[in-house]
């Protein structure tokens, strides 16, 4: 894995920048050598002053926001600056998206409408122009190349859409980095192994929790090492230990992981190769991490939840955007070849995915950690629950097909969690409820993440 094409992508984008404002030309010292943080932090800085000017003229929602705490764009003389400025709540975006956009509805390219998280809650809906969508698949593209070359094919696993769905624009991007893109859709089991011995893909593209199923369910009929598959790159799921290491091994090839979000414009984040984290995408996204509680920007090295600030976002840019993922930026020098870069770590949680019991807390994280330790597990669901006997919580387990898997086996797991144990030794947890279901039970095509449904 290369990341330091991803390095090269923002020098370009740097260059690209100032080329087009030759008042700034100086800033960008590394046009005769390599790039370096100092860079980066110049063009961000540039980038910022614009994207809050932008915002501030064009959206509804921003102009009433900077007047009522009396800033104006033009007040941000460093990336510090950034903290008079207001977040901005995903609630707020869901409530009126229209209050955002910046360009007229003739110049938006694509909508989406989507829920981010769990199977409930407020429908969001972004826009994009063709310009935004050209810069998507610029970075997907950069992405691609972390563990492709070209001529190498790419199937792409992803639920199959209009013109500039995801895997339209993977596959645009596939293609823009020499690629060959072979879409497969959700397609059964056997549909994508056919597919995989036809085309001989270097790497798969997924959702993780389908590409995981499509393995175990796989390697009941396929040597699926055998296959010459060199990566198989996930997405928008967090990917437990466990789980990586039964799909390495029944694979025998890298496993890589990819952060997304639709509002920030699907692709944000590679895995670094040399671990502990992602390195995202600096030329588009300025990140911060606070303290989820008070809003406090946090220092390097402690973790909070990630807030993004779009600094290229035409149709709907997104100023202080809090994600609800927890991680931190990583402190140490990053060993991969891509120095100059930030990195931030694993986004195991989300504010809410975070179950309070008692003293303990629980999260589905600690779930796939214990759950996917049972290779016969496909997937699962949790609840809690509060009756007359007391708090529950309440497993949904599904079976791999030919899976030998009993309820002990699940509740056995889930008690070696550190959390769960001190819960039913504290007596805030009385009972773990667990249902074996049959393999395809719990199937999906969305990227909607597990999250445990809270039902006190």
């Amino acid at each position: 894995m290369e990341c330091a094409q991803l390095e090269t992508y923002l020098a370009g984008k740097i260059e690209e920048a100032l080329d087009s404002d030759s008042a700034q030309a100086h800033l960008l010292a590394s046009r005769v050598r390599r790039l370096n943080r100092e860079d980066i932090e110049r063009y961000q800085l540039l980038r910022l002053k614009s994207a809050l000017t932008y915002a501030y003229t064009r959206s509804s929602f921003y102009r009433a926001a900077f007047d009522s705490q009396r800033i104006r764009p033009e007040d941000l003389k460093s990336p510090t600056d950034l903290t008079w400025f207001p977040f901005t709540e995903p609630s707020e975006m869901a409530r009126d998206p229209y209050a955002f956009a910046c360009v007229s509805e003739a110049l938006i390219a694509r909508a989406i409408t989507f829920i981010s998280s769990g199977t409930t809650g407020p429908k969001k809906r972004v826009f994009f122009t063709e310009g935004d969508l050209q810069r998507i698949t610029d970075f997907m593209a950069a992405g691609m190349r972390t563990v492709a070359s070209a001529g190498d094919a790419v199937q792409i696993m992803l639920p199959a859409g209009p013109a500039n769905s995801q895997a339209d624009l993977l596959s645009k991007g596939v293609r823009k980095m020499g690629g060959v893109p072979i879409v497969t859709g959700t397609a059964a089991t056997d549909a994508q192994i056919d597919s995989i011995k036809r085309h001989h893909p270097k790497v798969l593209f997924g959702y993780t929790s389908n590409v995981y199923r499509l393995t175990l369910e796989a390697q009941r009929q396929y040597d699926l090492s055998g296959l010459g598959v060199h990566t198989v790159f996930l997405s928008s799921e967090y990917l437990s230990s466990t789980m990586r290491k039964n799909m390495r091994r029944i694979w025998q090839a890298e496993i890589v992981t990819h952060y997304g979000l639709t509002e920030m414009g699907l692709g944000v984040a590679v895995e670094c190769s040399g671990g502990d984290g992602f390195h995202f995408n600096e030329a588009d996204l300025f990140l911060e991490v606070i303290d989820p509680e008070t809003g406090r920007v946090l220092p390097i090295g402690q973790e909070g939840e990630l807030v993004f600030t779009t600094l290229t976002r035409e149709a709907m840019p997104l100023l202080r955007y809090r994600t609800h993922d927890i991680a931190g930026i990583v402190e140490q020098p990053c060993m991969c070849g891509a120095g100059s870069l930030l990195k931030f770590g694993t986004v195991a949680r989300r504010r809410e995915d975070l179950a309070k019991i008692g003293n303990q807390i629980i999260s589905s994280a600690l779930l796939d950690e214990a759950l996917f330790s049972l290779t016969a597990v496909l997937d699962w669901r949790a609840k809690l629950l509060r009756d007359a006997s007391g708090e529950r919580l309440c497993i949904h387990a599904e079976k791999a097909p030919d899976g030998r898997l009993e309820e002990e086996d699940v509740r056995r797991v889930l008690l070696s969690v550190d959390a769960i144990r001190q819960c039913f030794q504290e007596g805030s947890l009385d009972a773990i409820d667990v249902e074996v279901l049959p393999a395809g039970s719990l199937v999906s095509k969305t990227s909607a993440k597990r999250l445990i449904v809270d039902k006190r």
